[in-house]
């Protein structure tokens, strides 16, 4: 289904959007790097976050461009949501951008530049954790100016046609996330999962990492995706008995020694972080897309079968309502 040419909106017709400014924006405390190989281009890939002053915002920066063109990273510079976030600007593009957002997120970082010497942040391990960790150990920054924070006072809904798919924002004091994946999956089952600003980022959501079936990948190869996919930074689900065949060729593609079945749900050799991993790097990946939004949200948020299209269509929506006010 292509979500992205599909997408409804509710509006009431007096939605008074407010921003209430609640604590002081901050900054990463010094500079911390990342290396490593990007999910879809396959390329290495230099990260750099560095501290930037108030109302700056998170904005990437192509440093092996001519003149280090930068992209806001708001969502109006959103150019593709196929399997990943894409940002563009000009020449200059950075995709799979979600999972270092998320975890500026979920550090309480308002500002920041993300500087990287190619088209891709790396993958890392597949979730925000390795991010979160780095961010963690240089500690914030504080600045005298308050947070933007905006709070609905009225429901916004974004959806498919047919309700297949939705993201749903009532109001609430709080930020209270809850979504439910549904594959019609055996291993994957129809799971519902919740997180709220009360509960850690750090344990509940970063460790989660990105997950793909493994009948989708002879597809994704051949698409010239998952070009620097592993085991080591994706989940793989095994939803049918492969043919040795199709391991054979996977075997190849990911440079690793036999790869057996055995039964498992899963093709990694090492076991699941959660139960419901895979639900969690979906919260995951909405934090990281909604934080395209320039500020954070108060209200509870629900979210049926969500994916980068619907998360960016609902922080799309979001801004031009806030433009107006």
């Amino acid at each position: 289904m292509n979500v992205k040419s599909k997408i409804d909106t509710e509006i009431p017709e007096r939605l008074a959007p407010s921003v209430l400014e609640t604590g002081l924006q901050a900054s990463i405390g010094d500079v911390v790097e990342w290396q490593g190989i990007g999910l879809h281009s396959g390329e290495q890939m230099h990260c750099r976050l560095v501290p930037a002053n108030e109302d700056t915002g998170l904005v990437f920066c192509r440093t092996d461009l001519p003149n280090k063109p930068t992209i806001p990273a708001l969502a109006e510079y959103v150019v593709c949501t196929d399997r990943s976030t894409t940002l563009a600007k000009g020449e200059a593009s950075v995709a799979t951008v979600e999972h270092i957002l998320a975890a500026l997120y979920g550090a309480g970082i308002d500002n920041a530049r993300i500087e990287i010497n190619g088209p891709e942040v790396p993958i890392l391990d597949g979730s925000a954790a390795p991010f979160y960790q780095a961010i963690q150990k240089v500690g914030l920054q504080h600045y005298e100016k308050p947070k933007k924070r905006l709070t609905i006072d009225r429901e916004i809904k974004v959806s498919t046609q047919g309700g297949g798919q939705f993201m749903q924002l009532v109001p609430g004091t709080s930020f209270i996330l809850e979504a439910t994946i549904d594959f019609n999956s055996k291993v994957l089952p129809e799971t519902k999962v919740r997180f709220s600003t009360e509960d850690s980022f750090e344990t509940e959501l970063a460790p989660a990492r990105t997950f793909v079936f493994l009948h989708e990948l002879h597809w994704l190869i051949h698409q010239g995706l998952v070009k620097g996919g592993s085991l080591e930074n994706a989940v793989v689900y095994i939803e049918h008995k492969p043919e040795e065949l199709t391991l054979q060729e996977l075997s190849a593609f990911f440079n690793s020694g036999p790869l057996k079945v055995n039964g498992k749900p899963i093709l990694n050799p090492e076991p699941l972080r959660f139960s419901n991993e895979a639900a969690r790097h979906k919260l995951l990946d909405i934090l990281g897309d909604l934080a395209l939004c320039g500020f954070r949200l108060n209200g509870n948020l629900t979210a049926l079968r969500p994916g980068h299209a619907l998360n960016v269509a609902f922080a799309k929506k979001i801004r031009e309502i806030y433009a107006h006010e």
